[in-house]
């Protein structure tokens, strides 16, 4: 999660344009919607298994 918020400043020179003409140029909103997606996501991972895959009692399998 911290490595996408230290790369958000590289995301937004990178909005603005480099002189490379075959480098992709994304609009600085669409990259800052995928990063608040991204974050998000680590976000739910980070916070682990839900509460309905650990039920009180209830066995699982070992393959």
């Amino acid at each position: 999660m911290s490595l996408l918020m230290a790369v958000f400043p590289a995301n937004v020179v990178a909005a603005r344009g480099v002189p490379e003409p075959s480098a992709p140029n994304t609009p600085l909103v669409r990259r800052t919607l995928l990063q608040l997606l991204l974050l998000a996501v680590c976000g739910l991972a980070a916070r682990g298994p839900t509460a309905a895959h650990h039920r009180p009692g209830r066995r699982t399998t070992s393959a």
